[in-house]
């Protein structure tokens, strides 16, 4: 009998570890489509995704910039009007199967656009967020929609755009049709009385927002300020003006709340005032940069930014400083180290904050360079679970391996160190002690509720870039998984496998976390070997395992049996989908289903079955459970039971392989039932 047990405890090991190695890589990529265009010098804007979204049926929308000459899949056409010399903004959909379904360009005769974000609405409504701007010397422009689709002629014209520049809100529907369009011109009047039309938002960058289930439209913008601002105007659609008068913070960042008629509801401050201790305090900037903005579905219709605090330089031992947010909510630097610290800030719908979080530095201050930057972090975006429970952020931590002393360098790993919380310490991956710094990309877990620390994931790679051709840095929750599409130099630290490309050059790879910080996989994409050749952009999920992903890229890049080329400029945007069955269930959850002990406490007859199946479980109570399809969307789901059996029902099903997950009050199952 001993015998027996022992065989069958390594039938069953054998069976977990074939069931886990069956988790990596299932994935393959099933298409990749490209537009690329004018193959110089690209001085302003080149060919890019800022955003991309599914909708409920997996069509793909895309929006970003488009300059000359540019072609769909290196043969459709999709700039073609001489007059239309600028960068410009591109609109378009895409099936599942990648085939361009419609796209819309909005062009001016004079002034360079860009996009700042897009997002779709109650699955309705495409919501487009854009800048023209011209240079203030120049004549009143016009802003053209479709001009390069139906021809030469301006049809319709958006606006005439004044001189100077504006930002404008453009909705359609699914299908591409122009719903409504919202205009808003600025201008900054300085503490000398003079006044600037320029616009207020930074023209090459993204500018997040959110539309929250009134219609309220919330986003966070960071003024070009080369002097003192004493009060900002805003004017929408030439017959509402609003003004605001400005705080004592030169280098600040504004949060806008907006009713669905466009009406200004708020604007708030992010920094209130700041206190600060050190003896050159007074040469220090402050630069905050709001990287996103989200609400999702967050019950208290709250909203969340995260960001970094840029400084310069400054060398003086004894610096302190507190930034107020209001409410009593403040983010502290305490140490003289840091280029950048990286922060989170929930907001309820008043614009109040909430609480603050930031990534922690410390440092040994060594005389032979003291206004060296020793460690940087930054929070680039985030994303609330499905529970409402947690919010994910992510973004990107660094510092120095090594230090020079009287001509001599010095190796030391823990000479700088990093902190989500009083007693967490980040601590870095590194690969090679011939690099003076390392760079990991984070994500970390926080309680939705106060914004503490719960736990965190992280890996060896460069993920946020300041190249202008970044975009959107995404974070995806599924399950009990963190997903990202990640940029990086040189090295990639994987599970199985590590990836080196060469010193200085750049990668693009697909990440996977489980919730609680274990990595599961990176998966290296195969790019043209070149410095700076290719950076990473959006990231997006279905229910159904089905990836896309976007970014830039030189000469060709990889994805599986798709290999995209292109010219040997800035000019390259890939758009790919990758589909994994694995994405489709909590990672590692078969594992109770194949355990015997826990097996024995759940039966699931008969399998396969014609329409009756019987749920029944062992001394455990049976909360709820979901049936779900093969492409992962929920079929049946019932909660709150209470019951030690049920009955469902698959008779009015079509015959195939059903997944179904129950939850008990000690446990989770989860099993394939087969209907004939």
């Amino acid at each position: 009998m001993k015998k027996q047990l022992i065989i069958s405890s390594m039938v069953t090991l054998s069976i977990i570890f074939l069931f886990n190695l069956s988790l990596h890589s299932q994935g393959d990529w099933q298409w990749a489509r490209s537009f690329t265009g004018y193959d110089g010098s690209i001085t302003y804007l080149p060919n890019n995704i800022t955003r991309s979204v599914f909708d409920s049926y997996g069509n793909i929308y895309i929006a970003g910039n488009i300059g000359d000459d540019v072609k769909f899949n290196n043969q459709e056409q999709l700039s073609t009007d001489p007059k239309m010399r600028n960068s410009g903004l591109i609109l378009a959909k895409l099936d599942n199967n990648g085939n361009l379904l419609w796209r819309k360009t909005i062009r001016s005769t004079e002034c360079i656009s860009n996009t700042y974000w897009m997002d779709i609405v109650g699955d309705t409504s495409i919501v487009l967020f854009a800048n023209s701007y011209g240079p203030k010397e120049s004549e009143d422009s016009l802003l053209y929609l479709d001009t390069l689709i139906v021809g030469l002629s301006p049809n319709p014209i958006l606006n005439k755009m004044p001189k100077g520049g504006l930002d404008c809100f453009i909705s359609f529907d699914l299908n591409g049709n122009k719903q409504n369009e919202v205009f808003i011109q600025h201008k900054q009047i300085y503490t000398q009385g003079n006044e600037s039309d320029y616009q207020i938002f930074e023209a090459i960058s993204t500018i997040p927002f959110v539309i929250d289930y009134y219609g309220n439209t919330y986003f966070c913008v960071t003024p070009f300020i080369p002097q003192k601002m004493d009060t900002l105007k805003l004017l929408i659609n030439n017959n509402k003006e609003y003004s605001y008068k400005v705080g004592d913070i030169q280098d600040n960042a504004f949060m806008l709340k907006f009713n669905s008629n466009f009406d200004l509801i708020w604007i708030k401050e992010i920094i209130k005032d700041t206190f600060c201790l050190g003896d050159g305090n007074s040469s220090l900037i402050f630069n905050p940069e709001i990287s996103s903005i989200s609400k999702d579905n967050d019950k208290d219709n709250c909203i969340y930014l995260t960001g970094a605090i840029q400084k310069v330089r400054e060398s003086d031992t004894n610096f302190y400083m507190e930034m107020d947010l209001g409410s009593n909510q403040k983010l502290k630097f305490n140490d003289i180290g840091w280029g950048s610290v990286g922060f989170t800030i929930k907001y309820d719908s008043s614009g109040n904050a909430v609480w603050a979080n930031q990534i922690y530095g410390e440092k040994r201050f060594y005389p032979i360079t003291p206004s060296f930057y020793n460690y940087s972090t930054s929070v680039v975006n985030s994303k609330i679970n499905q529970t409402n429970e947690y919010l994910y952020i992510i973004g990107e931590a660094g510092y120095c391996t090594s230090y020079s002393q009287n001509g001599e360098r010095i190796i030391d790993t823990t000479a700088f160190k990093l902190f989500f919380d009083d007693s967490t310490q980040l601590i870095l991956e590194i690969d090679s002690l011939s690099d003076y710094t390392t760079s990991n990309v984070f994500f970390a877990k926080l309680n939705i509720q106060t914004g503490k620390y719960i736990s965190h994931g992280k890996i060896k790679c460069n993920l946020k870039n300041s190249n202008i051709y970044q975009n959107d840095i995404p974070i995806i929750l599924h399950n009990n998984q963190v997903f990202t599409h990640a940029f990086y130099w040189g090295y990639l630290n994987g599970v199985r496998e590590n990836y080196y490309i060469g010193k200085g050059r750049a990668g693009l790879a697909l990440v996977r976390w489980k919730e609680n910080g274990e990595l599961i996989e990176a998966i290296n994409i195969p790019v043209y070997n070149d410095i700076s050749s290719v950076h990473s952009g959006n990231a997006i999920l279905r229910n159904n395992g089905d990836l896309f992903v976007t970014g830039t890229y030189k000469k060709n890049i990889t994805f599986g049996d798709n290999v995209l080329s292109g010219s040997n400029a800035w000019a390259n945007v890939y758009m790919a989908k990758y589909n994994d069955i694995s994405f489709v269930h909590p990672y590692g959850i078969g594992i109770e289903s194949i355990s015997t002990n826990k097996g024995e406490n759940l039966l699931i007859y008969p399998n396969p079955t014609k329409n009756i199946v019987n749920i029944e479980s062992k001394g455990e109570i049976i909360n709820s459970y979901t049936l779900y399809n093969i492409g992962g969307q929920t079929i049946i789901k019932s909660e709150k039971l209470k019951v030690k059996s049920e009955k469902l029902d698959l008779s009015n099903l079509p015959k195939g392989v059903y997944i179904i997950k129950v939850r008990t009050e000690k446990n989770v199952y989860s099993h394939k039932v087969i209907k004939n």
